[in-house]
This record gives C-alpha cells, structure tokens and sequence, in this order.
C-alpha cells in the first residue's frame, strides 16, 4: 500500500500549475491488508489532499485495512474524508458534496 499511497501523491503533483480537482477518489479494492507504513501513508495523503482544500474520498477498502484505519484514527470527515463501499457510491457522494466544477481525480490502490 506504501508504493499505492506515492503513487496517489505524484498523481496529486501532477495538478502542479493547474486548478486542483475538488474530489480524489482512492480505490483500495486491491488492499487487502494494512500496516503501519501503509497507514503512515495514507495519513500523509489525507493531509496533503486537505491541505490542497480537496476530499479524499475511500473506496472498496476492506474489513482488515478499516479496522487498522479506525483505530489509528483514520475516520469519516464529513468534506473531508469519506469512505465508501462501491466508486459508483464514492462519485455519487463527490457530486452530491460539491458537483462538477473542476475533474475528479481517481486512482487505485495496490497492495
């Protein structure tokens, strides 16, 4: 997950110099299990997508990866982080939230 969550920063970077998307959907589909450096990671990619005024939203993250992200503290925050089950539901929630001004960002995750 470690390479997954550098790979979801440089995407991030990739917006340098244009307007950032309002919404980065991250599909952990393929992640089955996290550790600590995983969730260092995505601490750091929470930040890093807040501090650009985005949300994050989670997708497809599975039962041991959730359990490790709620008791590190990696929860819902309502325009913030969100976590959901499927993309269709994760796109529905980015234009609900805030509708299409600027492109939605996606990348998927790898163990």
């Amino acid at each position: 997950f470690f390479g997954a969550a550098e790979k979801a920063m440089g995407a991030i970077a990739e917006f340098s110099g244009r307007p950032y998307p309002r919404a980065i959907i991250l599909y952990m589909g393929d992640v089955p299990v996290v550790d600590m450096t995983g969730l260092v990671a995505l601490q750091s990619v929470i930040r890093r997508v807040r501090s650009l005024g985005a949300m994050l939203v989670l997708t497809g993250v599975q039962r041991q990866p959730l359990k490790a992200m709620e008791k590190a503290g990696i929860h819902e925050d309502p325009g913030h982080v969100m976590i959901c089950h499927t993309i269709s539901e994760a796109e529905m929630i980015v234009r609900l939230v805030d509708p299409p001004q600027a492109p939605v960002a996606e990348t998927t995750a790898h163990a």
